[in-house]
């Protein structure tokens, strides 16, 4: 879910439905259905607050952050990327205009001005959320890990938005669903989806 500037509008991705509903979050009303490709997973508003970026299971789609029109353009130049889940903006879009998206097999990095793929981060098997951290130039991004192997399985990816690469990782995970930060960044709040627990990361 995802709302937009001044909170009036809810935007909630309806997986098996293949739209995103939005609501008027002062009376509860729905107010419209973008249809989106099939399986949309995440929904996140742009730091200017103007557009909301949706993913979906074969792309990611652009619509304006009123919520009242349909999709206003896709991002291009994916590959093999498929079942997208999280979206995470570099925060007030530096060093550059980035927004990190997962996917089954890779981590989409797309240029928000030009709404296209830049750069591909492979090594990642079934990632899920993408969190960036506050105060910070680290995303963070957990997954099952490359090609699902003992050693490398359910391990949380720092990933350094200013080099674009991968610069720790750290296993001992149970399949990662979701990543939070406190608000001062110190530690991270990972939840693992295949014991229910949440562990708290320092970072």
């Amino acid at each position: 879910m995802a709302l937009n500037a001044d909170e009036s509008r809810l935007f909630v991705a309806c997986s098996f439905g293949g739209f995103v509903a939005v609501h008027d979050t002062k009376t509860g009303a729905l107010l419209n259905r973008i249809t989106t490709p099939p399986m949309p997973e995440g929904v996140a508003l742009n730091p200017d607050k103007t557009q909301v970026f949706i993913s979906t299971s074969k792309e990611t789609m652009i619509t304006n952050a009123n919520g009242l029109g349909g999709g206003l353009a896709k991002v291009s130049g994916y590959t093999r990327f498929t079942q997208s889940e999280g979206i995470a903006f570099n925060p007030n879009n530096k060093p550059y205009p980035r927004v990190y998206v997962t996917g089954n097999d890779s981590l989409a990095i797309i240029d928000t001005q030009t709404n296209a793929v830049t750069k591909s981060l492979s090594g990642f098997t079934y990632s899920w959320g993408a969190t960036m951290k506050p105060k910070g130039s680290e995303c963070y991004v957990g997954a099952v890990g490359p090609g699902g192997t003992p050693g490398n399985r359910d391990s949380l990816y720092i990933i350094n938005t200013e080099t674009e690469q991968v610069i720790r990782r750290y296993a001992g995970f149970d399949n990662i669903a979701g990543i939070a930060f406190t608000p001062d960044g110190e530690i991270a709040l990972i939840v693992n989806h295949g014991t229910g627990k949440v562990s708290f990361y320092k970072t």
